[in-house]
């Protein structure tokens, strides 16, 4: 059974995901390393969810807020994000499959479970909140906020101990 804020959230988002992953798939392309190529994916992942994010808390009672992890307080609707980052993946396979229909690619339980941990991953605040606030302005703001965030060579996608970890030795060793 398909969640009915699912399919309002997806009406409203498929053109900015449309647009955030023709861009990115450009901006990946020309990827210097893999370093590169692994922060401009989990920025393309991380900015895709905030837009998700953005749209969910239209639909959501503000009485009864999801707490995440990192303690913050999110009006949103976890299995319509789900929903929608599960098409959104399968819209990405349907494409890798028209460029090479010998592609091996997941099946369906695999995509459900990808799906479910896209959702669950931890929020790099920077990149949440400038997805929300662009999202909110319209395509063409979010699309400039997107360009800005992958000039961004800071952005780190370490877990947040390892994060605190690295800032002490900088700290220490200089």
């Amino acid at each position: 059974m398909e969640n009915k804020n699912a399919k309002k959230i997806w009406k409203k988002i498929k053109p900015f995901t449309d647009s955030i992953d023709s861009f990115m798939q450009l901006i990946l392309m020309n990827s210097k390393s893999n370093e590169d190529y692994a922060r401009l994916y989990n920025l393309e992942r991380a900015f895709t969810r905030g837009i998700v994010y953005a749209e969910s808390k239209k639909y959501v009672n503000e009485k009864k807020p999801l707490i995440t992890k990192e303690g913050w307080r999110m009006v949103i609707d976890g299995y319509a994000i789900e929903e929608c980052l599960r098409k959104i993946l399968i819209e990405k396979i349907k494409k890798l499959k028209k460029l090479d229909p010998e592609i091996k690619t997941a099946n369906e339980t695999e995509i459900i479970n990808e799906a479910k941990d896209w959702s669950n991953l931890g929020i790099h605040p920077k990149i949440h909140e400038a997805a929300i606030k662009s999202y909110n302005k319209g395509i063409a703001i979010c699309m400039s906020e997107l360009a800005k965030l992958c000039k961004d060579q800071s952005l780190d996608f370490d877990a947040p101990a390892k994060q605190f970890i690295k800032k002490i030795f900088k700290n220490i060793f200089g």
